[in-house]
């Protein structure tokens, strides 16, 4: 019978193979490390993809997505349970972990892995133009303490032209050049990612506006139902007629809760199975069975 490993070794296993430096089991929720562990068999993850610094669980959901991927590929049958993991909870990190440690024993070669050159894309995101801007502030400053020469010129025009032939200070500014274009390509790569997670978020948000409707209108639906009911009941002229019928009144409320949208399908298990691992944006609608009819003594 195997021992599972304690929290401490397996900190320690993990913060040895990939340099990193986690004091807790549920900061492997991220499923970044997750990440990073497979890529260290296999070398095929997109780890610049991989969001070290994310403190969400959209962040966290993006992670998992390239985890899937790398799984499918290889062929790896085990579950992820994301939709645990994503909380950061102790116990369903710790067992995921566990199983992690045991197939990257199973299956990691003997060729080296740098973890640090494998995230650096990544965990360097969003400081690499920080970085360019105090260099070139540096560089700047390098340049005005430059000492100059105590003789004057004889001639300004060979002045003029001896500036101009100055192998360093063409240097200087073909550097300066292509600092500022590193720069600039940076901050067009941070537009366009940006742009994209806006896009995003803005179809997510298309989606749970459109389920809060379509609930939302179910309510006031059953309330409008309900009101015309109370109003008949309280109604003057209710004395000598019949009562409402509860057994009609119960089938229109059904019909309203189980009524879907024109064109709504419910998703079958291989749909499910094709998703992967993306959380599902539409709410199932209850079923009959689930539901406990009132009987006519509620009335």
């Amino acid at each position: 019978m195997v021992i599972p490993e304690s929290r401490s070794e397996l900190l320690s296993w993990l913060n040895a193979t990939l340099d990193l430096n986690y004091t807790k089991i549920e900061q492997c929720g991220t499923g970044a490390a997750y990440c990073q562990v497979i890529d260290s068999i296999y070398h095929d993850l997109p780890m610049a993809k991989v969001n070290f610094q994310g403190n969400s669980e959209y962040d966290y959901m993006k992670n998992y997505k390239i985890l899937q991927a790398g799984f499918t590929r290889h062929k790896i049958t085990r579950n992820i349970p994301v939709d645990r993991l994503v909380k950061c909870r102790f116990q369903d990190n710790l067992e995921f972990l566990q199983w992690i440690k045991k197939y990257w024993m199973e299956n990691k070669d003997e060729t080296e892995y740098d973890p640090i050159a494998g995230r650096s894309s990544s965990m360097n995101r969003g400081v690499s133009t920080a970085n360019t801007a105090i260099g070139r502030t540096s560089t700047s400053t390098t340049k005005k303490i430059e000492p100059r020469s105590t003789l004057p010129p004889t001639d300004p025009n060979r002045k003029k032209s001896s500036n101009l032939n100055n192998p360093r200070l063409r240097g200087t500014n073909s550097h300066s050049a292509s600092v500022i274009n590193k720069e600039v390509y940076e901050l067009k790569s941070q537009v366009v990612s940006l742009s994209e997670e806006l896009e995003e978020y803005q179809i997510v948000n298309g989606g749970l506006e459109s389920e809060r409707n379509f609930y939302f209108n179910k309510l006031r639906e059953i309330e409008i139902l309900a009101q015309s009911s109370m109003d008949i009941l309280n109604a003057k002229d209710m004395s000598g007629t019949e009562n409402i019928d509860v057994t009609s009144l119960l089938k229109q409320v059904q019909e309203i809760l189980y009524s879907t949208e024109e064109g709504f399908k419910i998703p079958d298990d291989n749909d499910e199975n094709d998703e992967n691992i993306q959380p599902s944006t539409v709410l199932e609608t209850p079923r009959k069975e689930d539901i406990s009819m009132l009987n006519e003594e509620t009335f």
